[in-house]
Formats: structure tokens, C-alpha cells, sequence
């Protein structure tokens, strides 16, 4: 189908205007939401659900832990002084956070429990759980509007997204802000990694910012020792571990945790852009007379620049190669994380995992499982998988294409084709055929 050059510069041109997502059909602020936070907060208010008032604050973060389907042992802690609550924050009593495919959770002693969980419709929303303290106090779920100040100032795709960020934190956990911060993804070196953070397990002769307090310099600048911090295996003796669920802060982890924000970062910055794509082609068919599923060519071409974009996160084209001997962790977060993995009928799971040159054994995202990705429109999702099926058989549109996936192999590519056979839900029918061409 063609449109009048008139409308397809317009239309290219706003598809990624600002706050987009605050205008039909979305409209993030306004509409209601009906994720798993929404859901339990509702059971709360007929009485038919509570947590665990019994036992003091673990008591109670456990129990909202088991309700998000969150395991304890995705524990990693942050002391500097980036969040919401920042007055309780402090090397000596660090956020903790804690994480699923489908929610993040952070605590602080003292302090609310902080709830990111993800809506069919609106992608990550943000709410304070707010802690009773007394008897007469209720349970409170809130959606909170102040995460937006970082959760969208700080998100180049100006749309809802999660945050890791790295910093020169002072004795206090104060971030020194004239020395620059980091925000981190799966493609950051881990020399820019973790300042503000703490970090247990070992890393060889690679060397990150976690685990160390920095001084601010004349000039503005910073300086920290990352020697010092290096490959330990247990917290601080000023941190009082037993205040904590785990008694450490993993560095496989941190980096699953880094890579699985980056692709949720990518699908949620996919999801508004290609539901505001397909929304303004409706439009533009309404008012042309064209039927209501057929795609302009403006329209077909965004999907496929959008479904580009989001599989080079996927497929971890930019991922950071690890050096030395890799990575070595905790084996709890690990029994964990394989705990949820999807296998097929040779025991293969995206999930695997290989620390040695790289996070993933198979460089295909676990979060293709997410609900973020099913939620997809289905239109944009069938671009997605059929573009990810061409390239998993070799099938590239161009030079450039088979340039940018070229850190895969074709027996890694065939392997990752395989498991996606047998455990991804709703697959069209020619994945299962071999590629002809």
C-alpha cells in the first residue's frame, strides 16, 4: 500500500515523539493498572490476602518475595545513595534488590519495600509497598510517580525503563556527581561496573568499581581503589550480613541481572514504539479507507527497523566478553536461576549458563520467555520471529545484517533455532521447516 509523501514524513517523524506512551492508546499515567502488584493489592483491600506481619521485616519481605514468585537468592546490594530512600542508605546498610523475569524488588532496612512489576498493557510500572509498623497500620501498594524522575530522565528511549547505575560513592554513599556516572547494560566493561555496589566472587585479573569508596579530587574528579575490593567472597565486616536474606552480593547476579534489564529495556522501548507504530497505521487506514490490518509501507519498514534494533539486544551483539579465566559465583543464585529454565528434550535451556568468555552459553535472551515479548502486537511480533528464524538459518538481507551477527555461529545459531523449537510458545508453523533459499 502507498500513502502521500506528506503522510509518511509525518508519520516517521513522530513515531518516537517524546511521551508518546502518555497518548492513546497507551496512555501510561492515566490507565489502570493490571499487573501483580495491582492484583495483590486488590486481594487486600476485599481481605482475602496479607503478608507476614508476624515476623519482623525478613518475615515480611520473604513473604512478598514468595508472593512475586522472586527467589531470595537473586540478592544483590547497592550502598550508594540512588534511590528514593536514600536517608536510610549507606555502605553499612546497603538496598537490597531481588529480581524475577516479571518483577524487581528492592528494601531497605527501615524502610518500604520498592515493587516493579510488568503490565500487558503498559509494560514496568513502579510502586512503593508501603511497611507497616503498627497494627492499626494497613498494607499499602502505591503506584509511584517519582521513580519516573530516573526511571524516564535517565532512559534514552524516553519510555519506562529500569536502571543500573554506577557511581563514585563517598564514605556516606553519597554519589560524587562532578566525577561522571555509569549507566550500565550487558555491553559495559566491567571497569565502569559496580561503583556503589558490592560485589562477591571472583573475577581474575578483570577489575570493577564495586566494593570501594571513592575520594573526590580538586578537580572534580575521582579516585577509588578497585584492588582492595577484588575477587572477595564475603561482605564487609561493618555490614551486618544476618540483617540480609544471603550473605553476599553475587557477581553472577549482578551480571544476569544486567543483561535481563537491558533486553526488558529493549522490549519495553519495542512494545511502545511498534504499539504506537500500529496504532497511527490504523488511523491512517481509517481515514484513507484502507482495510485496518493492512500495513503501509512506512509502517512495515519502522517494524522492521524497531525488530532489528530489538534483536541485537537478544542475540547479544554488543555483549561485553568476559577475560581471564571469566567469572565465578555463588552456586545459590545459580541453582536458582536454572530452577526456572525451560528445557528441551536434550536438556538445553537458554538459561544456561557459561562464565567463562561470556554470561549465556547460547546468545539468545532468556527474556524471549518474558510476558513483555508475548504481549507483543502480533503483527510486530510476527516481523520479529520470522526476521530472528532468517537469521538463525543464515538467511541474512544483507552484508551488513550478516556483519552484525557474525559473533554467531552457525552451530550456535542451529542450536539456539532447536531450543526455540521445542520450548517457545506459539511459534509459526515454518520454523519447524528447514530453510529453503
Amino acid at each position: 500500500m502507498r500513502l502521500p509523501a506528506a503522510i509518511l514524513i509525518a508519520t516517521a517523524s513522530t513515531v518516537f515523539a517524546t511521551e508518546d506512551f502518555e497518548q492513546d492508546p497507551i496512555n501510561y499515567s492515566k490507565a489502570t493498572p493490571t499487573d501483580k502488584a495491582a492484583q495483590v493489592q486488590a486481594r487486600i483491600d476485599r481481605g482475602e490476602f496479607e503478608f507476614d506481619r508476624s515476623g519482623g521485616e525478613k518475615a515480611f519481605l520473604l513473604s512478598v518475595l514468595k508472593e512475586f514468585h522472586v527467589d531470595p537468592a537473586t540478592q544483590t546490594l547497592v550502598f550508594s545513595q540512588t534511590s528514593l530512600q536514600n536517608e536510610r542508605i549507606s555502605p553499612r546498610r546497603p538496598r537490597a534488590l531481588y529480581f524475577s523475569d516479571e518483577a524487581y524488588i528492592g528494601w531497605v532496612q527501615g524502610g518500604d519495600v520498592e515493587l516493579t512489576t510488568i503490565d500487558p498493557k503498559l509494560g514496568p510500572v513502579f510502586y512503593r509497598l508501603h511497611v507497616p509498623r503498627a497494627p492499626e497500620e494497613k498494607t499499602r501498594i502505591l503506584r509511584d510517580g517519582d521513580c519516573m524522575r530516573c526511571h524516564l530522565g535517565h532512559n534514552p528511549d524516553r519510555v519506562p525503563g529500569l536502571l543500573v547505575r554506577s557511581v563514585y560513592p563517598d564514605a556516606d554513599g553519597q554519589p560524587i556527581y562532578s566525577a561522571g556516572t555509569y549507566f550500565t547494560d550487558h555491553s559495559s566493561p566491567l571497569s565502569e561496573r559496580w561503583g556503589g555496589w558490592y560485589v562477591t566472587g571472583d573475577h581474575g585479573a578483570m577489575r570493577h568499581m564495586g566494593n570501594a569508596i571513592a575520594k573526590q579530587l580538586l578537580d572534580g574528579r575521582a579516585e577509588m581503589d578497585t584492588e582492595s575490593g577484588a575477587n572477595i567472597w564475603k561482605l564487609p565486616d561493618f555490614v551486618n550480613a544476618d540483617a540480609y536474606l544471603q550473605p553476599d552480593s553475587d557477581i553472577v547476579s549482578l551480571m544476569v541481572l544486567e543483561h535481563q534489564h537491558t533486553a526488558h529495556n529493549a522490549l519495553f522501548a519495542a512494545y511502545f514504539s511498534s504499539t504506537q507504530t500500529l496504532y497511527r497505521n490504523r488511523l491512517m487506514a481509517k481515514h484513507f479507507g484502507y482495510a485496518p490490518d493492512e500495513l503501509s509501507d512506512t509502517t512495515r519498514r519502522l517494524l522492521e527497523s524497531q525488530a532489528e534494533r530489538l534483536l541485537k539486544v537478544l542475540l547479544f551483539c554488543d555483549e561485553f566478553p568476559l577475560e581471564d579465566f571469566g567469572i565465578e559465583g555463588n552456586e545459590a543464585f545459580q541453582n536458582a536461576y536454572a530452577a526456572g529454565a525451560r528445557r528441551d528434550s536434550k536438556g538445553r535451556s537458554l538459561r544456561d549458563l557459561q562464565l567463562l568468555t561470556r554470561v549465556y552459553k547460547y546468545r539468545c535472551s532468556p527474556m524471549i520467555y518474558s510476558s513483555t515479548f508475548a504481549n507483543l502486537a502480533p503483527e510486530f511480533r510476527v516481523i520479529v520471529l520470522d526476521r530472528l528464524r532468517n537469521i538463525l538459518d543464515g538467511h541474512f538481507i544483507s552484508d551488513e545484517q550478516a556483519e552484525t551477527f557474525a559473533h554467531l555461529r552457525d552451530s550456535e545459531r542451529a542450536r539456539i533455532k532447536s531450543i526455540l523449537v521445542e520450548t517457545l510458545d506459539d511459534l509459526p508453523a515454518n520454523w519447524r521447516i528447514p530453510f529453503e533459499g
